[in-house]
């Protein structure tokens, strides 16, 4: 792999991406076009929150398909696989639309049930795991499920020798294969977890990518991405190193980097090739939210599209556009609270090994409370914490199932108009624990697109260069609030609700 210090790859052929979207950045082609380079044995697809990586992803293996390749679809997670696959079948369709001349179509805003994918569309793509279907179509499927029947009965009766029994498990362990091989032979695109076994026997099967596509690859170890690319000429990883990165436990495996994915390693060793795309625009986040991402994690490369760098709060609810609580960016600091540091009524309390902290629980609700007010739909309310009790107390303390509220690392890979983060953490050691991982607070605070409240110490942040980082951002560029005066602002928007009501009279 050390020869790739040689080697700078050629990044852009524009005939190879001629066939993208309309609606595709050129970054999102530039992905594209390096994706079909038979010359690239690597490339990495960085896709910071928001930039569409999954949909490069899938294009990319509609267009490989479509070059007649056999591309193997990893992903750590059955979500991920699910996701990777459901997104490859919408650019199918949206290519067999574009190319039927059905209608101008927008796949994101229109509902697409009078479009369907074939039968035909469909028969060489496939997840491994819902093989089941395609084998029991296989003419000799009923041979094979009378030869289990056979094999169970002499197992029940005890009717033949070892020797015989051990040559007919043979005979039907050999009749199975082959209809494995058959039905694997037909398939152009695979799916499936990269722990799966399926993987292994692929090549046993008579089946052998083309090129393997990695979904998440930085949340996969090096070594477990090894263990699967070793099955193709070429990879793509796809995925983001500066988001939540794989669990490894094992200290001695920690200290021997293995906890370090093989996206990340080869996009920092190996800069100077060329190895690496990165997506920088992004479509979800109001542009104040994404700033501290942006400078902190990407460079400062990475940009709101223009569809979303202004939006707010007052676009989908009651909430005044000139309202102090219309801000994107607002954090509730707790250190503005007389009592705090003075007194425990901000102490966190430690629970079954981990965390909550009432006061911030509170904050949270009496800010939900605020939403619902002004009109903003449950459904678009998200609250995330990194402490599974304080889950679970703000759970039982708003007591609605619409309401999302979970753990950063559960709320990876998703999105909300409203964000809350409860820090939790206060202590008079300022150990900050879960939150001292830089990469967990890029993630907390990606998922808004409209608004991110952040709940916590400001006393608590300045003990960490990265947190404090994000309280200056605050500071610069969004709003700073003492909680107490919550009910003042609760008191104003009721007030204009109520005048709001009295003019339509």
């Amino acid at each position: 792999m050390f020869l790739f210090l040689l080697v700078k790859f050629a990044i852009s052929d524009p005939r190879r991406s001629g066939d993208c979207p309309e609606n595709f950045n050129s970054t999102q082609r530039l992905a594209v076009n390096c994706a079909l380079n038979n010359k690239r044995p690597f490339l990495c697809i960085q896709g910071p929150p928001g930039t569409g990586k999954t949909k490069v992803l899938a294009e990319i293996v509609r267009q490989l398909k479509e070059k007649k390749k056999k591309v193997l679809v990893l992903a750590p997670t059955h979500v991920a696989v699910n996701n990777a696959l459901k997104y490859t079948k919408e650019a199918i369709l949206r290519d067999k639309i574009k190319q039927s001349r059905l209608a101008i179509f927008d796949f994101d805003n229109e509902r697409t049930d009078r479009y369907r994918l074939q039968p035909e569309d469909e028969d060489d793509i496939c997840h491994a795991d819902t093989l089941d279907e395609a084998i029991k179509n296989n003419p000799k499927y009923s041979m094979l499920k009378e030869g289990s029947e056979d094999l169970h009965n002499d197992d029940s009766e005890n009717s033949v020798s070892k020797a015989e029994r051990k040559k007919r498990v043979n005979d039907w362990k050999r009749m199975k294969d082959a209809i494995l091989m058959e039905v694997y032979r037909e398939q152009q695109v695979i799916f499936c977890t990269l722990s799966s076994s399926t993987v292994r026997k692929l090549s046993k099967f008579g089946w052998h990518p083309d090129i393997i596509v990695i979904d998440e690859a930085a949340q996969c170890t090096e070594p477990a991405t090894w263990a699967a690319i070793i099955h193709a000429p070429r990879c793509i990883l796809v995925g983001d190193f500066q988001q939540l990165p794989t669990i490894v436990i094992s200290k001695a495996a920690i200290e021997k980097k293995l906890h370090v994915s093989l996206m990340e390693r080869l996009i920092m060793e190996f800069s100077n090739c060329n190895i690496r795309v990165l997506l920088d625009r992004q479509y979800r986040m109001n542009e104040k939210i994404m700033q501290w991402s942006s400078e902190h994690f990407y460079d400062g490369l990475l940009k709101a599209g223009e569809s979303v760098k202004d939006q707010r709060l007052s676009d989908i609810c009651q909430m005044p556009e000139n309202h102090s609580l219309n801000e994107p960016l607002i954090m509730l600091n707790t250190a503005l609270m007389k009592d705090d540091k003075n007194t425990n009524k901000l102490a966190e309390k430690t629970v079954r090994k981990s965390r909550i902290n009432y006061a911030e629980a509170r904050l949270v609700v009496q800010y939900y409370n605020i939403l619902c007010s002004v009109g903003v739909n449950l459904e678009d309310i998200a609250i995330i914490t990194p402490y599974y009790e304080q889950v679970m107390l703000i759970r039982a303390m708003i007591n609605n199932r619409l309401v999302r509220v979970h753990s950063v690392d559960a709320f990876q890979g998703q999105e909300n108009e409203v964000v809350i983060f409860s820090m939790v953490r206060h202590n008079e050691n300022r150990a900050l624990g879960f939150l001292a991982e830089e990469r967990r607070m890029n993630v907390a605070v990606t998922r808004a697109k409209r608004q991110f409240v952040l709940i916590g110490s400001s006393w608590m942040m300045s003990r960490d260069k990265n947190l404090k980082s994000l309280y200056k951002t605050i500071q610069t560029t969004g709003k700073i609030y003492d909680p107490n005066d919550l009910n003042s602002y609760a008191i104003e928007l009721q007030d204009h609700l109520d005048k709001v009501a009295r003019e339509l009279r």
